[in-house]
């Protein structure tokens, strides 16, 4: 009887060390995922906005046709990473229900979109009149 005390003691400690490897596995999982989506978000909002603002430039028909592909497909990918930061917050949402990371889950999510509204915030002064670019 002793050693089938011990024999679960043991698979206790095995149990808990696995899932405390599974929490940490999935923690930097999260991390690499919002790193991606910050760093891959830069640059499809750059080549989103400068496709915008050359719309208005004078371009022949041939131009203006590869501007509006470079803008579209570029609005197809910012539709893309906002999907996955969607489900990336419900991901997080759901693990941490009910342990009051209700605001904690907001600001990320908030975090994680900054980089698009300090792009839209750019598209619309770079827009203005008399703006160069």
């Amino acid at each position: 009887m002793i050693d089938n005390i011990e024999t679960l003691k043991h698979l206790l400690e095995c149990d808990k060390g696995a899932q405390e490897a599974v929490a940490k596995a999935s923690e930097v999982q999260s991390e690499f995922i919002n790193q991606f989506i910050h760093e891959i978000s830069t640059p499809i909002n750059v080549i989103t906005g400068v496709a915008e603002l050359m719309e208005g430039a004078s371009l022949s028909s041939q131009q203006m046709s590869y501007i509006k592909t470079l803008r579209n497909e570029g609005q197809k990918l910012q539709r893309l990473v906002r999907q996955l930061q969607d489900v990336l917050a419900e991901d997080y949402q759901q693990k941490h229900q009910g342990s009051g990371s209700n605001k904690e889950l907001k600001s990320a999510k908030a975090d994680a979109l900054a980089g698009t509204k300090k792009h839209e915030s750019d598209q619309r002064r770079h827009s203005m009149p008399g703006n160069p670019f």
